[in-house]
């Protein structure tokens, strides 16, 4: 109980310091250590689902890999980093391999601090992307059969919880007020335990639409802001019943979790739209600032399309949707989204353009689109499949932003370059630097989502750049 009560203080106490910096950083503001480092606590890096990595250091100018680090038998890393310097990453077993996974963590050097693999009997074919509480001290991951915790030096809290989930699911969250929340595909379930691990509320998205019963799945990976987390859903018809047309209708949810002995998980407000949402991909739900009040604006990318309402807490006002100029014409996969300040930076899989979107605060209902083909910056290469896109604020008296990105050429060779954005009449985009990558990150699986992360530690900037079975580090200065 004392665990517990210390644990409640720290959260309220980072939840009114977090709503004191709200009003200066907006929505989607990167968390910073104490320390000023930033902090990757979750995929999407903040609750806000920004990517941003957030590093107020000067323009880098240059960059080489600096390790490679090898990890016996994974068949997939999907990372997050804290402020003390380490990267923690989430293991999937290889096919070929019949045990093992859990977690492993490595410095700004490649060398390993810590690992825990809790049941080296169970192959885990699927991990959730891992997630730190708000307080970055405990780290929290799932596969089919286990949920685990450690604190933030691979000390277990205790032995894992044999849980069976029905199916794979996305990242998880925790909620500042001490929830682990699982949004788990297909089934339209969400379950949340308690930090100790006692199961807290689950809630099933049961909806009938034209007369068809089904439920609202989930697509991609929630935000969250405070106790409410954000969910992109698609309906999907009940398979006891008749096959019918695909519906083509899409929910955002907002779901509050509460502390409470009743209605612990309870829908607060939901925003249909027409539409495929992911077609079997990732979606990706960001939550940013609309210029004028701090009501968030929910921002929803689907293949071609861009969704927006503005959260009040009760309902989600429309504010815009609209077509994406600039879009692959034969796009299946909805685009990753990106933060630069009110501007999101859309990117596809495979192609080579990327699309900057503005809300204006005086008129946020019409955002401003301006396409910029990538082979204008630099020829030849393509954003990479399965890598989302991270941004960096750069330091005072520097202009603009960095955007680091995943990209393959056209013999397939994998590179990480280093973007410079910064805002005239327009956005000018530039090539600040190019490194070639170890084929060993050449390209990302199929339906994987994968984020670069970047780590700082005794005047060190590097940035970590995960493979199936290989963390790649590249130093910047």
């Amino acid at each position: 109980k004392a665990t517990v009560s210390v644990l409640n203080w720290i959260h309220k106490t980072l939840h009114m310091s977090m709503r004191c910096a709200a009003a200066a950083l907006s929505a989607a503001a990167l968390v910073l250590g104490a320390d000023g480092f930033a902090q990757c606590l979750v995929l999407g890096c903040d609750g806000a689902g920004s990517n941003r990595v957030g590093t107020q250091q000067p323009l880098p100018t240059r960059a080489s890999v600096s390790f490679v680090t090898k990890l016996p038998g994974a068949g997939g890393v999907r990372c997050l980093a804290t402020s003390g310097g380490e990267v923690v990453c989430g293991i999937t077993t290889a096919p070929n391999v019949t045990s093992g996974g859990g977690l492993y963590a490595v410095n700004t050097t490649g060398d390993a601090v810590w690992h825990y693999y809790p049941d080296t009997a169970v192959h885990y074919s699927a991990v959730a992307y891992p997630a730190f509480d708000p307080t970055g001290s405990l780290v929290y991951s799932a596969a089919q059969y286990n949920f685990i915790a450690v604190s933030a030096d691979g000390a277990p809290l205790g032995p894992p919880l044999n849980e069976t989930f029905p199916t794979a699911f996305y990242s998880l969250v925790v909620t500042q007020n001490g929830v682990v929340i699982f949004p788990v595909k297909d089934t339209g379930v969400t379950t949340g335990y308690l930090e100790n691990g006692v199961p807290h509320a689950s809630v099933q998205l049961r909806a009938t639409v034209g007369g068809v019963d089904g439920v609202f799945a989930t697509v991609g990976a929630p935000a969250i802001d405070d106790s409410v987390f954000y969910l992109m859903t698609e309906f999907s018809a009940s398979p006891d019943g008749p096959a019918p047309a695909p519906v083509g209708l899409c929910r955002i949810y907002a779901i509050g979790v509460h502390r409470t002995l009743g209605g612990r998980m309870v829908p607060q407000w939901n925003f249909p739209f027409p539409g495929t949402c992911g077609n079997g991909a990732s979606s990706q739900l960001t939550l940013m600032s609309n210029g004028v009040t701090e009501d968030s604006v929910v921002l929803a990318a689907t293949p071609r399309e861009v969704v927006a309402c503005v959260d009040n807490d009760t309902a989600c006002l429309p504010l815009f949707q609209r077509a994406i100029p600039g879009a692959p014409p034969a796009a299946a996969t909805p685009p990753a989204i990106t933060l630069v300040n009110n501007t999101a930076v859309l990117t596809w899989p495979a192609t080579a353009a990327l699309v900057l979107l503005t809300i204006d605060g005086s008129d946020p209902a019409n955002p401003t689109f301006q396409s910029v083909p990538l082979n204008d910056v630099i020829p030849g290469l393509t954003f990479t499949r399965g890598y989302r896109v991270a941004s960096a604020r750069l330091a005072s008296g520097a202009a603009g932003h960095l955007l680091f990105a995943h990209v393959t050429d056209t013999h397939g060779a994998a590179h990480l370059v280093c973007l410079q954005i910064s805002q005239r009449t327009g956005f000018v985009v530039r090539l600040a630097w190019q490194v070639a990558l170890p084929q060993s990150v050449a390209a990302a699986a199929a339906g994987e989502d994968r984020q670069m992360v970047l780590v700082e530690d005794a005047g060190r900037r590097v940035l970590v750049v995960p493979g199936s079975d290989v963390l790649v580090g590249v130093e910047v200065a």
